[in-house]
């Protein structure tokens, strides 16, 4: 089985460069024309998905139908929610670089190890674990056919699969780039998940604007 795994279109809080977590923001004009490249692209390419679950949260539930383009119905999983960050969403990341008040929150992205969850924020052992559970419970019954299965979330979700499905470090997660609509292809069994492309666009970048957010 074939498992995409894609980070939702652009919001107006990636363009302000702020922490969104469980904040729900929709997409913005340019998120949605995203979506719609990313559908055309993926098109182009012969990619047509069996399987499509989604985060519950606007951003990604609307990239979702997008992509699905009426051929079948996201499944919304709150598993693949994005990670809450309590009070540090809404502060830009700017601000959080500068402001030494906001240190905890700057070991999220530099030095996860360090990061300890605060009220009403999750740390990443649970975020790992709840994704986990999703995909033990949902995608490796999947695993033995040739189907095409695609998860949108968020980007620190997006890192939590890698971890849970990639081993890889939490050190080195914040120096992956993960562009809005840009998706990972799994190549997936029962018995594991190999990583075989890496943030790929499907879309064309010459027609959307450049950005400067995280």
């Amino acid at each position: 089985m074939k498992l995409y795994i894609m980070r939702h279109g652009e919001t107006d809080w990636n363009i302000q460069g702020k922490i969104q977590g469980s904040t729900d923001v929709p997409l913005n004009e340019n998120g949605i024309f995203l979506a719609e490249q990313t559908r055309d692209g993926l098109k182009k390419a012969g990619i047509v998905f069996d399987t499509i679950f989604s985060s519950p949260f606007i951003r990604a539930r609307r990239t979702a139908e997008i992509i699905a383009d009426g051929n079948c119905v996201p499944e919304l999983d709150g598993r693949i929610a994005e990670m809450a960050f309590g009070k540090y969403e809404g502060v830009s990341i700017r601000e959080v670089s500068e402001n030494p008040a906001y240190g905890n929150i700057r070991n999220f992205f530099r030095n996860p190890r360090e990061y300890v969850a605060e009220e009403g924020s999750e740390s990443y052992e649970e975020a790992i674990a709840r994704i986990g559970d999703f995909y033990e419970d949902r995608i490796r019954p999947l695993a033995g056919n040739d189907k095409n299965c695609l998860i949108v979330c968020h980007g620190a979700i997006i890192r939590a699969f890698l971890v849970y499905l990639c081993h890889m470090e939490l050190d080195q997660l914040w120096k992956l780039k993960q562009p809005n609509c840009s998706i990972n292809v799994f190549d997936v069994t029962p018995e594991r998940a190999v990583l075989s492309e890496q943030s790929k666009i499907f879309y064309d970048d010459t027609l959307v604007p450049k950005r400067k957010y995280t």
